[in-house]
């Protein structure tokens, strides 16, 4: 079929079962697992033209139906901000079938590629330029944290480094010290040297990191006051006698 016609949430470059913008089908099979009932097949920009074999780059355009998936990979504290769902969610499908680099496709794709793939799909659906670079910055932390001992480390450098940068600009600022301010800024795009290829990211999570890290605090900390509450109550129902079975897997995993 070639209907041109949206029922989905997203644009015409993705086709649901050979339809463009069809509704994703998923079936749940766990709190947090699912199987993909729908073929889905990418034919916009993909950002690695040129950079992959032709062959390569027809494969990693399409996900196919019975794949299981957990949709896009949010910590709970961030969920405010993205969601693991939403007009995002055919392209983090093929992106979570690609992470990490499936065995056919050992050799010819790499996580990078894919994370950067990601960013171009997501400008394909509707995903605003801050946002879908921020979505490439978090995809990307999680490569180099899963990559060689030197990723770590590296990794491990840009957030001592960012944390320093973060706490000087906040102390110029409070003095209005402009000159101490443009060296925290500066050292943003120094230090973003560490992500190497992927040095748009790391200036990007520089950018975002002040403004997004204190609600994902406030986050964490809510969720923590919960979980006492929780605990308590659980021990005054259980003592009384009405003690609630809890459904299976992990409260604390869906949460965060």
């Amino acid at each position: 079929m070639t209907d041109s016609v949206q029922s989905g949430p997203w644009r015409s470059n993705f086709k649901i079962d050979g339809v463009a913008g069809a509704p994703v089908k998923l079936h749940q099979i766990a709190s947090k697992t699912f199987i993909l009932q729908s073929d889905i097949r990418y034919d916009g920009e993909t950002g690695l033209e040129g950079k992959i074999e032709a062959a390569t780059l027809e494969d990693i355009r399409s996900m196919q139906k019975g794949t299981e998936t957990d949709l896009a990979s949010v910590p709970g504290p961030l969920r405010w901000f993205l969601g693991t769902y939403g007009r995002h969610t055919p392209a983090v499908l093929i992106h979570d079938r690609l992470i990490p680099t499936p065995e056919e496709l050992q050799g010819k794709m790499t996580d990078q590629y894919a994370d950067r793939y990601l960013r171009f799909m997501a400008k394909d659906v509707g995903v605003l330029w801050l946002k879908r670079w921020i979505m490439w910055a978090g995809v990307a932390v999680r490569t180099r944290w899963m990559g060689a001992w030197n990723r770590k480390l590296s990794l491990v450098l840009w957030f001592v480094a960012a944390g320093l940068g973060m706490f000087t600009f906040a102390r110029a600022t409070a003095d209005w010290d402009v000159g101490w301010m443009s060296l925290a800024i500066l050292w943003m795009f120094v230090s973003a040297g560490l992500w190497g290829g992927q040095y748009g990211a790391g200036v990007i999570a520089g950018i975002a990191a002040p403004w997004l890290l204190p609600p994902t605090v406030l986050a964490i900390a809510g969720y923590v006051v919960y979980l006492v509450l929780e605990f308590v109550s659980g021990q005054v129902l259980k003592a009384l006698g009405k003690q609630e079975v809890r459904g299976t897997g992990s409260y604390r995993a869906e949460g965060f």
